[in-house]
Order: C-alpha cells, then sequence, then structure tokens
C-alpha cells in the first residue's frame, strides 16, 4: 500500500513527457542554406533550428563530406534569417564578415553593415566554389493594418 502511490506520480509523468516530445515534433524546424557570398558558394552552411519562439543556428565548415562547427547564430521568435536571405557577408581579402537580421524584416530590406559584423569567417581558399547560388528569396510581406489605419476608423462613432 505504501507505494501505491508512485503509480499515478509514473503515469502522470510518462503523459507529460508524451506530450512535450509531440509539442517538440509539432513546433520545431530546421534548415540547411550554403553561405553566400556575390552569388559564389564560400564553404560554409547554415542549420537553423527553432522550437517554438527560440531560433538558433549553427555555422558549418564543409570539406568533402566532413562538417566542422564554427560559429553560432540566434534568432528571434522561431525566425530563420539565412533561410530567408537576410544576411550580407563581405569578403576583405582575408576573411568574410558575416552580418544577420535576428528578427522578420516586413520590407526585406537589405541587411545593414554599417555596425560591427556578427561574426567573421577565415576564408577558404584550397578550392574553387560555384556561381550563380542565391541567396535565398528575400520578398517583401504585407503588414496587418492596426485598427487606426483600417478605412474609415475616423468616421467611427460611438452610440
Amino acid at each position: 500500500m505504501r507505494g501505491l502511490w508512485l503509480v499515478p506520480a509514473r503515469v502522470l509523468t510518462i503523459a507529460v513527457a508524451c506530450f512535450a516530445g509531440f509539442v517538440w515534433c509539432v513546433t520545431s524546424s530546421a534548415t540547411v542554406v550554403p553561405l553566400v557570398n556575390a552569388g559564389c558558394e564560400t564553404g560554409y552552411v547554415v542549420v537553423e533550428e527553432s522550437f517554438m519562439l527560440a531560433g538558433w543556428g549553427t555555422v558549418y565548415r564543409t570539406d568533402g563530406i566532413f562538417v566542422t562547427a564554427v560559429e553560432k547564430t540566434l534568432g528571434d521568435d522561431g525566425y530563420h534569417p539565412f533561410a530567408d536571405g537576410a544576411y550580407a557577408v563581405v569578403d576583405d581579402g582575408e576573411s568574410l564578415r558575416v552580418w544577420h537580421g535576428i528578427a522578420f524584416d516586413y520590407s526585406a530590406a537589405p541587411v545593414s553593415t554599417d555596425r560591427d559584423p556578427d561574426f567573421v569567417l577565415a576564408k577558404l581558399t584550397d578550392r574553387t566554389f560555384s556561381c550563380g547560388v542565391s541567396t535565398g528569396a528575400r520578398t517583401t510581406r504585407a503588414r496587418r493594418a492596426a485598427p487606426s489605419d483600417w478605412p474609415n476608423s475616423k468616421n467611427i462613432t460611438k452610440t
């Protein structure tokens, strides 16, 4: 009789773990995109993941079938800036300086390079990279209108 109360606790623990696993499977997503500079591959790929409202990524250096993690990124609200093309890469001859967005930009404006780069990668010169690669689709989206922007909102009178 003493250990009988453990049965409901175990069943509850299993149910909660199954529910958490289901939520994780339904709400998580991952993308893999090549890091592109001026339409050419750089030898790096970015794996971005999200779960609910968290977003993060890892930059990998590719060496044939092997990859090495070299940098980490963060995003807001599960945003995947590299998959969205919301990044800029500047080749200074010795390294690749990278800037990226952290939150979705409805205007799809280019990422500003007026600040310090988010991270700097070594420029890989030991191989030839293909060109003609797209950085992803940066398309504008209409922002939802606020109630004050609704048509005739100024003409509404309270009765």
